[in-house]
């Protein structure tokens, strides 16, 4: 761009044609809360103008990262509804969307998502409210419930892999030798939006080429999760 830009200039004309426009605020552990209460009003009031939504909250959010989730793995376009965004750039976003979930939780720590609305929608929820640990715990249970309703591979292949990138997400990703998942985001932010756009190339080129379960299984080295074929 010209130097006589200013980069919200700049900015502004490349992301012209976007429908919904509006600043996500990125809780780091730079961002003083006043500031993130602030912002985080100013989205809701842009996000209220913009597409009529009165609120955000942890059910909006999960249904965003299950939204997000589902137009990954399925190699659906990001930008023929909002003409901006790619692969890439909204998987970092997804870290955003939990991130900002976390602070939901802290100024609100009885805030709970309602009831799963798909399959999806609960491995999203179980991903901004459950640790690592907790994940490990009922992964195998996520995995049972597609396994019991006796599904082809073809027609339960997309649960699948959105399964296999929550569980690289939580042991992979967000897997610091740091207890406090908030403080961990906070902190290693940038980092953590780093290892996402490395994982949307492993997606890429290794977990969507699969071709069975078992060879996903393999793919992620838990081969012996569940006994038989989906």
């Amino acid at each position: 761009m010209a130097g006589s830009r200013s980069e919200w200039a700049s900015a502004a004309l490349h992301n012209a044609n976007t429908k919904c426009n509006v600043i996500v605020p990125i809780w780091s552990k730079r961002v003083k809360d006043s500031d993130m209460e602030h912002s985080f009003q100013r989205l809701s009031t842009d996000l209220e103008v913009a597409v009529d939504c009165d609120t955000v909250n942890l059910d909006s959010l999960t249904l965003d990262i299950a939204e997000l989730l589902d137009r990954f793995v399925k190699f659906r376009s990001f930008s023929a509804l909002s003409h901006g965004g790619g692969r890439e750039s909204n998987m970092q976003y997804m870290a955003v969307l939990i991130l900002l979930a976390q602070y939901l939780k802290k100024v609100s720590p009885s805030s709970e998502p309602g009831e799963a609305h798909s399959f999806i929608h609960q491995i999203s929820i179980s991903l901004v409210m459950d640790t690592t640990e907790q994940w490990n715990d009922k992964r195998l249970d996520l995995l049972k419930i597609l396994q019991e309703s006796k599904r082809s591979w073809k027609d339960a292949r997309h649960e699948l892999l959105v399964w296999a990138t929550v569980n690289y997400y939580q042991n992979k990703i967000l897997q610091y030798k740091i207890d406090d998942r908030t403080e961990l985001m906070r902190e290693n932010i940038i980092k953590i939006m780093e290892n996402c756009s490395k994982f949307v190339t492993y997606f890429d080129s290794e977990i969507s080429q699969c071709a069975s379960y078992d060879e996903l299984m393999k793919t992620i080295g838990k081969i012996n999760l569940i006994f038989h074929e989906i």
